[in-house]
């Protein structure tokens, strides 16, 4: 747990190895604001970020280096061409030169009482519709594809719940020797429900523009897919049958499966999955969550409940990665869980395990 500025320094550097070489801006933005933050001038811009989140508690270490990077962009997006890192990050083709420890200072001044609000209020709740590989594949290797079987989704942690539609935008997922990855298309979706404690209306301009900030500056492909989910959710959601979102935390979702199983036809596959979200709760809260979560899957028929993750994996030497856990009722009644990928956290490269891919093949039978 982090509050305040404890533990920012050490988040900065580990945020700075998930970036990568991408953005170049962002990485000079956080590399001064960990100057500032670690120098002894800038009293003031330090009082400020430590009253922001004084309030407030952050689990993962890459939160709060992503709200701030946001934040900026928002004020910036907001501004227009005023902003002092406008051409650093909020158009389309960022350019890094921009970002001196002068331009940073003034980004973060005391009197910017937009960018302060949203750093004391606001949290990332990024709609990464390139993470719907985590259910979309799934269903395929399950047999949803062309509505030949039915399918119930529960995104949990859904934010705006733009994965729900992700089979409504083009299938951009392959490995790495460019064989595409197959994907469900077409489905026969009886429900597509998504819970979270904050969850966003895509009717709401004011929360539709602080996701499209959560984007990377540059990366134009991602926004693109970001405003067609949105289009495609502006169509779906208020169509019979079409996605619902619902106010509920984490540890609600075993129950809210338990009705759902309940409502679904014989035979439907009732899948429920997460994209980053673990990181984010509480040791506790996430304790809970994975026992009432693997409870629903030991109540369930093999073969009709799955639950899929798709998580960041423990930090290593290598490149930071992800990987896509399948979790399923084995016929002895045991839990299996299964690394069926590894992928980036904005997955389009997809790395088969090709042994644990043809055993959740063989649980996602049938029984007769």
């Amino acid at each position: 747990m982090r509050t305040g500025l404890t533990g920012f320094l050490e988040d900065v550097r580990r945020h700075l190895l998930l970036l990568g070489e991408r953005v170049p801006s962002f990485r000079r933005v956080l590399t001064e604001v960990r100057a500032i933050v670690a120098g002894e001038d800038d009293a003031a811009i330090r009082k400020r970020l430590t009253g922001a989140w004084s309030a407030r508690e952050f689990h993962a270490y890459y939160d709060r280096p992503a709200l701030l990077l946001t934040a900026i962009r928002a004020d910036a997006l907001a501004d227009g061409s005023m902003h002092p890192l406008w051409r650093a990050v909020a158009v389309d083709e960022p350019d890094a030169t921009v970002v001196t420890r002068d331009a940073v200072r003034n980004a973060l001044a005391p009197e910017r009482k937009r960018l302060w609000k949203l750093l004391a209020e606001r949290r990332v709740q990024t709609n990464e519709t390139a993470r719907a590989v985590t259910w979309l594949w799934p269903a395929w290797i399950a047999g949803c594809d062309a509505g030949a079987r039915s399918i119930a989704l529960l995104d949990i942690g859904a934010s705006a719940g733009l994965n729900l539609v992700a089979d409504r935008l083009p299938a951009i997922w392959h490995e790495p020797s460019r064989v595409p990855i197959p994907v469900a298309r077409s489905i026969r979706a009886v429900a597509r429900i998504g819970i979270d404690a904050r969850p966003i209306d895509v009717r709401d301009a004011d929360q539709i523009a602080w996701l499209r900030a959560c984007l990377w500056p540059g990366e134009r492909a991602r926004r693109e897919r970001f405003d067609a989910a949105v289009s495609a959710m502006l169509e779906a959601i208020d169509r019979p049958g079409g996605p619902v979102l619902e106010r509920a935390n984490v540890v609600d979702a075993p129950a809210r499966l338990a009705r759902l199983t309940a409502e679904v036809p014989a035979g439907t596959l009732v899948l429920a999955y997460q994209t980053i979200v673990r990181a984010y709760l509480e040791p506790d809260v996430r304790a809970a969550y994975v026992a009432g979560m693997k409870a629903w899957l030991a109540s369930r028929p093999r073969g009709q409940a799955l639950w899929m993750e798709l998580e960041m994996a423990p930090e290593t030497n290598a490149p930071v990665h992800a990987v896509i856990t399948a979790h399923a009722k084995s016929s002895d009644s045991t839990i299996r869980s299964l690394e069926i990928a590894r992928c980036g956290y904005h997955p389009v490269e997809v790395a088969p395990n090709v042994a644990e891919v043809a055993e959740l093949t063989s649980l996602l039978r049938i029984d007769a």
